[in-house]
């Protein structure tokens, strides 16, 4: 039970015949359960790497499982779109109801679940993203947080084992990503859900259990967010920044200030400076 990327490479054909490799090749796994973190730049093969682990794109070369069965064109690729859910950038990209309960019960309606079955997934999805009393609502007269928690939702409602979030928070206000995050962190904790979160920003990834980093479709390394996130060498060969705690932190060291290097939040900053005062 994991999804796995096998040496995977893709490659995107342009008109003219000409290939542009989006993901070089590629060897992943997440397990049920992980919260792991893909991380880098526009451009980096991020969003390639979630439309693979979802169905949406079949590798050039290599191989895609999910949960034990290969995912290619016309094989398996239905298993993967119901077993892993995906998330995109912008919620509107994915909304087709006029009523957000509607819009949540469009998956498992596709996959021909039992109405009782399809009325139970879509209260339980709502109540998990704090959506319920917008139930009857138009979710275009949303706020853009809000209509990213539907898309999360339509998705949940599916019962994935995985969730591949694509940059879920990139056209939103810091008060739209806060709650947007924290719905993530509910559903991961509360439903043993696997969740890949694709980011640009760093600080989203700081407490994922192992990050990706990603650039120009190579995929740098791979380990815990502590040891990567704090390397200015390797955030700097992917075009990210270190987390603004860890600058801060960097800053305070230098100052004569008992704050850890491996501080990268500013829960972390706070702690150790009240545990040294």
């Amino acid at each position: 039970m994991s999804i796995e990327l096998r040496d995977t490479s893709f490659k995107y054909r342009l008109s003219g015949g000409e290939e542009i490799e989006a993901l070089a090749p590629t060897s992943l796994a997440v397990e049920p359960g992980a919260f792991v973190a893909v991380v880098g730049a526009n451009g980096s093969g991020k969003s390639t790497m979630a439309k693979l682990m979802n169905g949406l794109l079949f590798a050039t070369s290599g191989e895609v499982w999910v949960n034990g069965r290969r995912i290619s064109a016309g094989q398996n690729d239905l298993f993967a779109r119901r077993t892993v859910g995906l998330v995109f950038q912008n919620p509107d990209n994915q909304l087709v109801a006029n009523v957000v309960e509607d819009e949540v019960a469009f998956g498992p309606e596709n996959l021909g679940v039992e109405r009782s079955e399809i009325r139970r997934r879509v209260d339980e999805a709502l109540a998990a993203v704090g959506m319920t009393k917008e139930a009857r609502r138009d979710p275009h007269q949303l706020s853009a947080g809000q209509r990213q928690r539907v898309a999360i939702a339509g998705a949940l409602a599916m019962h994935p084992d995985y969730l591949v979030l694509d940059e879920p928070t990139s056209l939103l206000d810091p008060a739209g990503r806060r709650e947007v995050l924290a719905v993530v962190d509910e559903v991961r904790r509360s439903r043993s859900v696997g969740v890949v979160h694709i980011t640009h920003i760093v600080e989203e990834a700081v407490s994922a259990d192992s990050v990706v980093v990603m650039d120009k479709g190579t995929m740098l390394a791979v380990g815990p967010p502590k040891s990567l996130l704090s390397d200015e060498d390797l955030m700097a060969e992917a075009s990210l920044d270190v987390p603004k705690a860890y600058r801060l932190a960097k800053r305070l060291r230098e100052a004569g200030l008992p704050v850890p290097r491996c501080a990268l939040t500013p829960e972390e900053v706070v702690s150790a400076l009240c545990s040294s005062s």
